[in-house]
């Protein structure tokens, strides 16, 4: 690498005679670890604020694979501009999902879904990270990272930098956000088969011993398997290749990677924030991955924002970040309870959405609202949250201010006018649906049989 002298210097000078005066300043503000998704996401928001990310990236790539990300993740994708990316990396619309995880009743999740390599879309990412002004540095073995009151500092060769943040989005590898904590031993064989136009919609099917899935692309299709830690067979047995309609002879193995439910104790340490994997990487049954790592990059960036634009706050945002993670921890651990308590469980992993007939005729507003930490364009500041049954704090569901129903349904409402005045704000049904349905589950709305008679 170059040290800044010339190369006959460098002949006569060798490396580890180098005084220390003459290292060389690693370029950036601030520091993220990884090469993924979610190191991408979070360099992209933090270049809109301002900021200048130096990203420290394995030469090793991580293990690729299609992924499925469904639609409730896609405003994300959009709102950091990844639209020419996911183009770039050859992602491909999907209608529906087929969950066979209860094979007595097989269902078709409605929708639309995004296929992408994940892979693709983590180097086409990086790649418009770069363009915008982010630097990359590709490293054989990532740094050890050195904390200040407030700074991070790391070497890389012979370059040194301080820096007024430090991002860890390595993955499950979680390089910088020791220690860890898991649920389960289960892992996924990977395999590659050939593209077939009739096996684009992604499939779920569950085995004897564990599940299996596939996720197509116009280029090729990837299947997992998933089971609790074996010896690797390296091949398809032909009763999973037949139910999900794939040949054994042509699907070849690609790979193995742990794919228990493993979280970080200390999603913020200093002036260091894990996001994606490194601080909650999902069991794959959750279909979470690539949006809890967009959501992740997206608060981090504010945390961050936050600590250098109001130092005064950053407890605040803190806390805000460490909750966001705890958040969806608990969410996660409690639907793997859920999924998997009686061993591999009966429900479905997404349920539908409610028919109308399912909906109560009149709702209430009944959650709890306390001040906590809120991301307000690009900042955490305290303001009201919704305060659900289990402790968890909310305030926007896709986008959605939740405590807009408050004011539709402070006194009770009939449901048809909730939905209409959600239809109006530009939902689709389906949409409006699904939120008047999340939020009676989650007790933001109640049931409310006071006023029937009247209606």
């Amino acid at each position: 690498m170059s040290s800044g002298l010339s190369e006959k210097s460098d002949v006569i000078i060798s490396a580890s005679r180098r005084p220390e005066r003459w290292k060389r300043a690693l370029p950036g503000d601030l520091v993220i670890a990884g090469g993924g998704i979610a190191a991408a996401a979070t360099a992209l928001r933090l270049l809109e604020f301002g900021f200048h990310p130096l990203i420290l990236a394995s030469i090793r790539p991580g293990p690729g694979g299609n992924e499925a990300i469904p639609e409730r993740a896609w405003q994300l994708l959009s709102f950091l501009g990844l639209g020419p990316v996911l183009k770039a990396a050859g992602g491909a619309v999907v209608q529906g999902f087929e969950n066979h995880w209860d094979e007595a009743t097989p269902m078709v999740q409605p929708g639309l879904f995004l296929h992408v390599d994940r892979n693709l879309l983590a180097g086409a990412a990086i790649s418009e990270a770069v363009k915008k002004g982010a630097v990359i540095r590709k490293c054989k073995q990532l740094p050890k990272l050195t904390a200040d009151p407030d700074a991070v500092r790391v070497t890389v060769d012979e370059e040194e930098g301080r820096f007024k943040a430090a991002i860890d989005a390595t993955g499950r590898a979680a390089v910088w956000s020791r220690p860890l904590a898991r649920r389960g031993n289960q892992v996924a064989e990977m395999f590659v088969s050939p593209p077939d136009p009739a096996l684009l919609r992604s499939k779920l099917v569950r085995l004897a011993k564990g599940w299996a899935y596939r996720i197509g692309l116009p280029s090729s299709i990837t299947v997992a398997i998933l089971a609790d830690r074996c010896a690797s067979k390296k091949c398809i047995d032909e009763s999973v290749a037949a139910k999900l309609g794939v040949s054994t002879s042509e699907t070849k193995f690609a790979g193995r990677r742990s794919a228990c439910a493993q979280w970080c104790a200390e999603p913020v340490q200093g002036r260091r924030l894990a996001v994606g994997d490194a601080a909650l990487a999902y069991d794959p049954i959750a279909g979470q991955g690539i949006r809890f790592a967009l959501a992740s990059a997206f608060a981090a960036a504010s945390v961050v924002h936050s600590w250098c634009s109001r130092p005064r706050e950053s407890e605040v945002a803190d806390q805000y970040y460490r909750e966001l993670v705890a958040s969806a921890r608990r969410r996660h651990l409690s639907f793997l309870d859920e999924l998997y308590g009686d061993g591999y469980g009966t429900r479905s992993t997404q349920p539908g959405s409610p028919a109308a007939n399912e909906l109560p005729s009149v709702v209430s507003f009944s959650a709890k609202v306390e001040p906590r930490g809120l991301n307000v364009d690009g900042s955490i500041l305290t303001g009201e949250a919704v305060i659900l049954e289990d402790g968890n704090a909310v305030r926007w569901l896709g986008g959605f201010d939740l405590l807009t129903l408050r004011e539709l349904a402070g006194q009770p409402a009939p449901v048809s006018k909730v939905i209409n005045t959600l239809l109006s704000k530009g939902m689709s049904k389906q949409q409006a649906m699904s939120l008047v349905g999340w939020c009676l589950k989650e007790s933001v709305l109640r049931a409310d049989s006071r006023v029937l008679g009247l209606l």
